[in-house]
């Protein structure tokens, strides 16, 4: 089986232009995120 996910550091570059609080968990088989979606306009 092939783990195939973003870490931290990919996630926050993928999100930094439409999200803010970004918030990262690792757990030893997950993972957690969230974060605020930022205005569009």
């Amino acid at each position: 089986m092939l783990k195939n996910f973003p870490d931290r550091a990919q996630l926050a570059a993928d999100l930094e232009r439409s999200a803010t609080a970004f918030s990262y968990t690792e757990l030893e088989y997950y993972w957690l995120m969230s974060a605020a979606l930022s205005d569009p306009a």
